[in-house]
């Protein structure tokens, strides 16, 4: 993702494959804006985690089976929320 800054928005929503150890490149985007990671069955509170620092980010859409599945929780969307107070967490 380093040769690629410019990129605004990512929709991940079909790649059940991505782990934490990419959602924290993806985070890393400099000018990101958007990010779908619903269906990424594999990130857990580090990647998501991972978004805080992810200052341009102003929609990310998570997954509700997520915390069903324990990967991440509630509390670790609200951290994530008061890290990006102007970024929308959809569902």
């Amino acid at each position: 993702f380093a040769a690629m800054p410019s990129i605004l928005a990512v929709n991940a929503s079909r790649c059940e494959e991505l782990t934490d150890v990419g959602a924290t490149h993806l985070a890393r985007l400099s000018k990101l804006e958007y990010a779908n990671i619903g269906s990424s069955l594999k990130i857990t509170s580090v990647g998501l985690a991972a978004f805080e620092k992810c200052k341009t980010l102003t929609t990310i859409e998570l997954s509700e089976q997520a915390v069903a599945d324990g990967r991440y929780t509630l509390a670790d969307i609200q951290k994530l929320q008061d890290a990006l107070p102007k970024t929308r967490i959809v569902f």
